[in-house]
């Protein structure tokens, strides 16, 4: 093979993806396109039984916090924290299913600005099967939290939903 076309098949292979990668950005399954402000559960839904990180990081918006609210330890938690913590789970050998889902009663308020909206009273509950350390086999676990997301509209570059508040509730 000559020098040419070791090079030709070189850029092929190795720069080729790099700018089609730039251009084309993250993959369109990532964004949150819904059917309205609630249709972020369904995303959020996918993102989990997927287990799949990068859909999970376009849900957040850049300046996303997590806050556990009630007589616990109070715990606030910024976004690149929370993709620590759910990467870990996402990626962790011992966990071999998870799902998250909602129950279907909950609340859509209008938030104080355009284009944002409050779901609230929502029931989310996180199943998980794995295998803790020490342990034989699998077990199912189960954690059921009252929470509330707040939500925004993203007019660009494709029109799709982001949450930038998690609220959870802790139980008294």
């Amino acid at each position: 093979m000559s020098h040419v076309t070791r090079t030709f098949m070189l850029l092929v292979f190795l720069v080729l993806p790099l700018i089609v990668l730039s251009v084309v950005g993250h993959p369109a399954h990532a964004i949150c396109v819904a059917d309205g402000a609630a249709g972020v559960l369904e995303c959020f839904t996918t993102a989990y039984a997927q287990r799949d990180i990068e859909a999970f990081s376009q849900l957040l918006a850049s300046d996303f916090v997590f806050v556990s609210i009630g007589p616990l330890r109070q715990m606030d938690q910024d976004r690149a924290a929370e993709l620590e913590t759910i990467g870990r789970i996402f990626a962790s050998p011992a966990v071999e299913s998870m799902s998250l889902s909602f129950d279907p009663a909950f609340d859509v308020v209008p938030g104080g600005e355009p284009g944002t909206w409050k779901l609230d009273n929502l029931k989310a509950t996180l199943s998980l099967r794995a295998t803790a350390s020490g342990q034989a086999g699998p077990k199912d676990y189960s954690v059921t939290v009252r929470m509330s997301l707040y939500v925004r509209q993203v007019a660009s570059p494709t029109p799709h939903f982001e949450v930038f508040r998690e609220e959870d509730y802790q139980p008294e």
